[in-house]
């Protein structure tokens, strides 16, 4: 219908003309799915083209919207996810980035304009100069293999240390299609945190064998069901045993002296069968035979179903300690041996621990009664005459805050019945090797019958003075070791001339 036939018809008629002839495309559509099965989408024909009916057209917008749709999601996938990743072309052109590549290197001042959209990532690659280019050139030939097909993937972990902060990161290459060679997806993973935990652990386990080596300690594991014994390098070192040596079900009770064969045996097997852990103490003997006594503990561990399915523990050589132990024994019982052997009061004070020790002569010396003694001995100073406390107390007080290693003086304590006794009190400080003061030892000697018989003397000393008579004392070689008053003036020579 040409335009000059549609300006002569009226409004209306053109609209029912409309209405017409879309009835009769419509009715063609339905019959042309019928006659289809509805394969049909457009009607093509000699000299007008194609004519693309309506449901294809329906169809050809939905799925325009779920692919629009589905970009976004994939771009928003990509966005989010928290590796450096990149998208390269076959010729290894970067074409795609995603919002962590854009923010690491926003933050790092390697952002331009583009993000290195558009740049080649072999050639920025090949061009690396200086530290971490041989790792830059790595990775260049590993994108050449990926993208050529002769690499299934490539992995490469490197330092990316900043200024302020160390940083580990691990790049991986895969392809985008396996089938056939094509682009590659390049994705840079931060693992500073796991770096920064294995040189945690490297640390602590090089502490831990130093702290073995230094304690003499070494560990163990049985394997149940194979059954299999691992020993650490520490415990081989200890035991004398070689990598290989110990075969398939053997264990450490070999080593066991013969007279503790069954104990051990018997807490294995039932930490083995009950889980019950164990701890004891083992006279062992090792394969060059150098006899050790050692300190043996071992506990169950279960699976997921409570079964037991492996036993661990350790061994440490306690011989020095023991030996330690039995010398400060012995040493200690000689102390007391003598202590107790002699009528002296002997006492101990151990600085740190507070501990003040006494023997039974310090009852004897003073006559308190056994049950008191103990609370006597902790508050023993109150004893001291009051003319003597001051000096007594001073002398222990310097030997604290002096270097002083020892004090001897004389002292009246008081007894029961508020007599007091002579003594001579000495005490003997022991320092460690930064000279702080760990032990004072010392001991009281009753001087009562010396003190009385010196009284004495002096009382029959001043009676001779006062007689009138020359009187003097010879020994046996015929010296003179008395001449009183009366022998000054009747002689006229003093004593101190005379004697």
């Amino acid at each position: 219908m040409s335009a000059e036939r549609a300006v002569e018809w009226s409004e209306s008629d053109l609209g029912s003309r409309i209405d017409e002839l879309v009835r009769i495309l419509r009715a063609a559509e339905r019959e042309l799915q019928d006659l289809t099965g509805g394969q049909l989408d457009a009607v093509v024909g000699t000299a007008d083209g194609a004519l693309l009916l309506r449901s294809a057209q329906q169809r050809l917008r939905e799925s325009e919207a779920r692919q629009r749709e589905l970009a976004s999601t994939q771009v928003a996938i990509f966005d989010a996810l928290p590796a450096h990743i990149a998208l390269l072309d076959r010729a290894g052109v970067i074409v795609a980035v995603n919002e962590a590549w854009r923010c690491f290197g926003a933050a790092n001042g390697l952002a331009g304009e583009t993000f290195a959209v558009a740049e080649s990532y072999l050639a920025v690659c090949d061009r690396a100069e200086g530290e971490g280019a041989g790792e830059a050139h790595s990775v260049s030939t590993g994108i050449r293999g990926v993208l050529a097909g002769s690499l299934p993937q490539f992995a490469l972990e490197y330092p990316c240390h900043g200024p302020a902060e160390q940083r580990w990161f691990r790049l991986t290459v895969t392809p985008l299609d396996r089938s056939r060679p094509g682009g590659a997806v390049v994705m840079h993973v931060d693992i500073t945190a796991r770096r920064l935990a294995e040189e945690e652990i490297r640390r602590n386990q090089k502490l831990l064998k130093m702290a073995s080596r230094l304690s003499r300690l070494g560990g163990w594991s049985y394997d149940v069901q194979e059954p299999r014994l691992t020993l650490s390098e520490e415990l081989r070192s200890l035991l004398g045993v070689g990598e290989g040596e110990l075969t398939v079900g053997q264990s450490i009770d070999q080593f066991v002296v013969p007279e503790q064969h069954e104990e051990i045996r018997h807490a294995f097997e039932d930490c083995v069968q009950h889980g019950r852990p164990y701890d004891v103490d083992l006279h062992m003997r090792t394969s060059e035979g150098r006899e050790i006594w050692t300190r043996v503990i071992g506990e169950a561990e279960r699976d997921a179903a409570g079964r037991i399915v492996r036993v661990q523990g350790a061994v440490q050589d306690v011989s020095e300690q023991l030996q330690a132990r039995e010398a400060v024994r012995l040493s200690e019982e000689r102390f007391r041996l003598l202590a107790n052997a002699t009528h002296d009061a002997i006492w101990d004070w151990g600085v740190a621990a507070a501990r003040l020790w006494w023997n039974d002569g310090f009852v004897e010396l003073l006559g308190y009664p056994q049950e008191r003694a103990e609370t006597i001995t902790r508050r023993w100073t109150d004893l001291v005459h009051p003319d003597d406390r001051r000096r007594v107390v001073g002398d222990i007080v310097e030997a604290f805050d002096g270097d002083a290693d020892h004090w001897s003086h004389e002292c009246r304590l008081r007894r029961p019945d508020a007599e007091y006794v002579y003594v001579l009190h000495r005490g003997y400080a022991i320092r460690d090797d930064r000279g702080r003061l760990i032990r004072i030892v010392g001991g009281m000697t009753d001087l009562t019958e010396r003190h009385k018989a010196s009284e004495r003397l002096a009382e029959q000393a001043a009676l001779l003075d006062a007689a009138n008579e020359a009187i003097l004392v010879k020994d046996l070689d015929r010296r003179i070791v008395y001449w009183n008053k009366g022998a000054e003036r009747i002689y006229g020579w003093t004593a101190e001339e005379a004697i």
